[in-house]
């Protein structure tokens, strides 16, 4: 066996070691990547992320690969980083500068997905579509000619009606001119659109670039919608508004003094979370009264709340965790940082460094912080960092048992060690064709297998234990 392949096996079972029990906002040294998506370049920009109830994670965007397989533009990761081998979404999301910028869970496990693409799987679904539990396209939804440009934001209301946010002016909008819709529409269960909401003329009367990057469904049935527009049917309204649940204007929420043009612009929200009190916290590039550039927190009428004050500069991306940190990724320079809940800087979470971007954060519910975006390193497009304070508003989720396996080395040799393995557990080893080139049902905590019969190249390992599956890439080299 190549001594070089064992000694580099080795220095990474030390340093996922190490890094598996650092400080607070060190990277996750155990959630394993590979490559990530793809080499340091537009196509491996992810866009956003989402966790299941199950604790999988939904990520899309511009990628068409992830640890070196073909996965076009959205994917779903185990809880330990490997591919879920059981989502399957054939030639992905494709069409010109293609991309999936917005994904909504439904609460039967169906899979609402947004963003600029033409087709999924070969089928037509013109910036929106809805995929079943398996990744496959659902039928049973269906926008006509869907939108005539990005969808940015998709949220389900508890009556399955789904409210979408983007760049778009029309809906079914290859059908005799379309419906006009500008940047926010309701559909209804079925992917038609629910006449029943109308915005009128929306963001549009304003001049200039409008967008709506977010929106969120009240507990009371009113929506917030944010991104770059200073108006909402016809009244004054900048960056961020409410709607009544038929579209028309909530006149009690307004948000608009805050806001402050520096060189004649206003600046956009790119993200926004609604915390459990009816207080909002939004974050962008804008400059806002009483908190600096960046990030602010309103009350439920859209007002300032002067408790929590912070000067970032431009935020990409935040999460709010259940005790009221936030976490922020700025941009120039790119870093990640956390701050307590009157927006001081907490110096118990280490600063970590990007080269780039970050879009979207969410807290886990294990506490963890995910994030995804433009950087490419560690590797392309996503990262993982330690958290301490588990985010009690989620759905709680168990840990998958499987994610402390062990496989080394990697790249094998004459033998492959797996450890950590609970007794029981089924192992399948198969080549990329799919064929089934090993099996056993293990005993034992730790498993040798012998690799004679294996030809030199790369395998997928797929252990399963009482319904709980991981999967991870295997390349023989002996």
């Amino acid at each position: 066996m190549d001594m070089k392949n064992v000694i580099c096996a080795l220095s990474m079972i030390m340093l996922f070691t190490a890094t598996a029990s650092g400080q607070i906002g060190t990277i996750d040294g155990g959630f394993q990547l590979g490559s990530g998506f793809g080499p340091g370049n537009s196509d491996g920009r992810c866009e956003t992320i989402v966790q299941q109830s199950d604790g999988k994670l939904l990520v899309g965007g511009f990628f068409t690969e992830y640890d070196g397989d073909d996965i076009v533009r959205l994917a779903r990761l185990n809880l330990d980083g490997s591919i879920d081998v059981n989502f399957q979404t054939g030639d992905g999301f494709t069409g010109v500068s293609a991309y999936v910028k917005a994904i909504a869970l439904q609460s039967d496990g169906k899979i609402l997905v947004g963003g600029n693409f033409l087709e999924y799987d070969g089928v037509t679904r013109h910036r929106i579509a809805r995929l079943n539990a398996d990744g496959s396209l659902d039928t049973g939804f269906d926008p006509l000619t869907g939108f005539d440009s990005d969808v940015s934001s998709i949220a389900v209301q508890p009556d399955g009606k789904i409210i979408v946010g983007g760049v778009f002016t029309k809906y079914d909008w290859q059908n005799g001119g379309g419906t006009n819709r500008s940047c926010i529409a309701r559909l209804n269960a079925d992917g038609s659109l629910d006449t029943s909401f109308d915005p009128g003329s929306g963001m549009g009367s304003s001049a200039g670039q409008k967008r709506v990057h977010q929106v969120i469904v009240q507990p009371d049935g009113k929506i917030l919608a944010c991104g770059l527009f200073t108006d909402y049917q016809d009244s004054a309204r900048i960056i961020i508004v409410r709607l009544n649940a038929d579209g028309t204007l909530d006149p009690s929420f307004n948000a608009s003094n805050n806001f402050n043009q520096v060189m004649g612009f206003y600046g956009e929200a790119w993200h926004m979370e609604l915390l459990p009190d009816g207080k909002i916290v939004i974050g962008g590039n804008f400059h806002y009264t009483g908190s600096g550039k960046g990030l602010a927190k309103l009350n439920a009428d859209g007002s300032h709340d002067a408790s929590f004050a912070l000067n970032n500069g431009g935020v990409t991306a935040f999460a709010v965790q259940s005790d009221g940190k936030v976490i922020v990724s700025a941009s120039g320079p790119y870093t990640v940082k956390r701050y307590n809940a009157d927006g001081t800087a907490d110096a118990g979470f280490s600063e970590t460094t990007l080269n780039d971007w970050a879009k979207k954060m969410i807290v886990q519910a294990d506490g963890n912080v995910t994030l995804v975006g433009h950087f490419y390193y560690n590797p392309a497009g996503i990262m993982r960092l330690t958290g301490d304070t588990p985010n009690t508003t989620g759905i709680g989720i168990v840990e998958n048992p499987l994610a402390g396996i062990t496989l080394y080395p990697n790249p094998a040799g004459d033998f492959l060690n797996i450890g950590n393995i609970p007794a029981g557990s089924t192992v399948k080893i198969t080549a990329l064709t799919g064929k089934l080139v090993y099996s056993i049902t293990t005993g034992n905590t730790q498993t040798v297998i012998s690799t004679a019969g294996f030809v030199n190249g790369v395998y997928m390992v797929n252990i399963e234990n009482a319904g709980n599956v991981m999967s991870r890439k295997l390349v023989v080299n002996k």
